[in-house]
């Protein structure tokens, strides 16, 4: 955008051509020059766009550098995570490995225990089968006896009828 140049002395021979007083035309020019001074330097020129765009491109590599930087932060993070979940998923595996040796222990400690215990059971079990079995054969003895006392008596009953 070009710039073009006020005449400020054009400015006020036209206002007093006009019809102002010199003092009126003067005054009124001062005032377009303050005016058009403040306007003026609030405008951007073409020297700070460049600076502001200089600015901004230094910014956006900030924020470029600070997003990699974060970035990279966070794949360090997760792998910090992802190593210390591999370390206590291997710590869970250990102990588990640890539980269940000691139940299978446990559990081989008792079925020797039950083992032991249905041993003694069939031990105990023959002795009562064999204990059973000596009381009757004592008894089948002691019938037999009895049987041939009878017998006897009864052969002698027989023999003092028939005489």
């Amino acid at each position: 955008m070009a710039l073009t140049l006020f005449n400020t002395l054009e400015y006020v021979k036209l206002l007093t051509h006009a019809g102002f007083s010199q003092i009126q035309a003067e005054g009124l020019n001062e005032a377009q020059m303050m005016a058009t001074q403040a306007v003026l330097t609030q405008v951007a020129t073409q020297n700070d766009m460049r600076l502001l765009r200089a600015d901004m491109q230094v910014e956006f590599q900030s924020v470029r550098t600070e997003i990699q930087y974060l970035r990279n932060e966070m794949q360090v993070e997760f792998q910090n995570v992802r190593s210390e979940m591999q370390v206590e998923f291997q710590n869970v595996r250990n102990e588990m490995q640890v539980e269940f040796q000691n139940v299978r222990s446990e559990m081989q400690i008792e079925f020797q225990n039950v083992r032991t215990e249905i041993s003694h059971f069939e031990h105990r079990l023959k002795n009562e089968i064999a204990d059973l079995k000596t009381n009757m054969l004592r008894g089948m003895i002691s019938m037999l006896f009895a049987n041939v006392a009878l017998m006897g008596l009864g052969v002698g009953a027989l023999a003092v009828i028939l005489t």
